[in-house]
């Protein structure tokens, strides 16, 4: 087994936007599924709300830095059909890395989403 080269590997910094964005996704899921349940999490919903905003700004980043820069080749053996679906399924994370913030977003933004928590 040898070890990839520079063109074969994400470069360092598309590996720090998955890292630190999959922490805060996770975060926000622990959060955002707990906070009705658990009433100590209640007190994380600004933090939660701050964290979607990073998620957006860091997603937004890492999209410029795909942009700008190609990522490592799919190995020879996959096929035509699973490199499209590789690719869909990618853009289709980067979409929802976009989407959920904003929609959060919007819903805090709305008249019934700057009332108080009870």
């Amino acid at each position: 087994m040898t070890r990839p080269t520079q063109g074969e590997r994400y470069s360092a910094v598309a590996i720090a936007f998955h890292w630190a964005i999959a922490f805060f996704v996770v975060v926000n899921l622990i959060v955002g599924t707990l906070h009705e349940s658990v009433p100590a999490m209640r007190a994380w919903m600004p933090g939660h709300k701050a964290i979607g905003i990073t998620v957006l700004a860091l997603t937004l980043g890492r999209l410029a830095w795909r942009l700008g820069h190609r990522p490592p080749a799919l190995p020879a053996n996959v096929s035509a059909g699973e490199r499209r679906l590789a690719h869909a399924a990618h853009w289709t994370l980067y979409a929802l890395l976009v989407a959920m913030p904003l929609s959060g977003w919007a819903m805090v933004s709305g008249p019934e989403g700057r009332r108080p928590l009870t």
